[in-house]
């Protein structure tokens, strides 16, 4: 179980405290896929982050298995919750092999020596994310979904019950981004994992997401998807005359 109690998320500015969402409280049980919705600037990733604890939070707590996750220990921390963010900053020598055994550093200490355990682990997550004739190729050779795969094959080698993910589809096309939120329905229905992630892409998580967390203008909105969709805020969240959304295919359709 995964829990968010009045949390506030923000920033300091100087000495300035800036407020970006309010009072934010929601839980999930584990097997949960969770779309953080909104538009641009609402946000999304500042609450990811702050989940993730990449981010100090201005109030609130969180909870994992009922315990806080600050009163985990780093170690701890990192067997429990994977992020996979849209950060790209690896060097070219790299391959996604280098990559996806850092998923197993939590486990098998400093030195990251891999043991037959870890190289099993590795196997099966490699054959998960369907990269058998890739994992060996530079990561600067690879396409943004082939690199994405690996990115998310590194979180599932960590063996995480959480994973966070950040604009998990960004840059990706249509083909691309289908088989990434193929995978990550794959992941939470075989493994019972929770997953949460920040996305633009709101038709998509509305499709594929059990709960959904819409921010706007400071405030959330959380519920599954069947239940936002009959909220007001859907049809508020958009110009009308440009965004509208449907009530009878729960899908935002763009007016000409």
């Amino acid at each position: 179980m995964f829990a968010v109690e009045n949390l506030t998320t923000g920033y300091t500015a100087g000495k300035n405290t800036v407020k970006v969402t309010e009072e934010v409280s929601f839980q999930l049980p584990a097997g949960s896929i969770l779309g953080i919705i909104g538009r641009n600037g609402s946000g999304k990733s500042t609450l990811l982050k702050t989940l993730a604890l990449l981010l100090p939070k201005l109030k609130g707590e969180l909870y994992v298995k009922g315990k806080s996750l600050s009163d985990y220990s780093v170690s701890e921390r990192a067997q429990l919750l994977s992020v996979v963010t849209t950060s790209r900053n690896f060097s070219g020598i790299l391959t996604g092999w280098d990559i996806l055994r850092l998923g197993r550093h939590p486990h098998n200490g400093w030195y990251g020596k891999l043991s037959p355990t870890d190289k099993t682990i590795l196997k099966e997550v490699i054959e998960k994310i369907g990269m058998e004739n890739l994992v060996n190729q530079l990561i600067n050779t690879l396409s943004d979904g082939q690199l994405q795969k690996i990115l998310i094959g590194r979180a599932l080698a960590q063996q995480t019950e959480l994973i966070l993910l950040d604009e998990p589809t960004n840059h990706l096309d249509l083909h691309h981004k289908a088989e990434v939120f193929r995978l990550l329905k794959t992941i939470a229905l075989e493994q019972n994992k929770t997953l949460l992630f920040a996305t633009h892409e709101i038709n998509h998580a509305l499709l594929l997401c059990t709960h959904l967390l819409l921010l706007h203008e400071g405030k959330a909105f959380f519920g599954t998807p069947k239940v936002l969709a009959q909220d007001p805020i859907m049809r508020q969240l958009f110009p009308q005359e440009l965004v509208a959304f449907d009530t009878k295919s729960n899908q935002f359709k763009i007016c000409f």
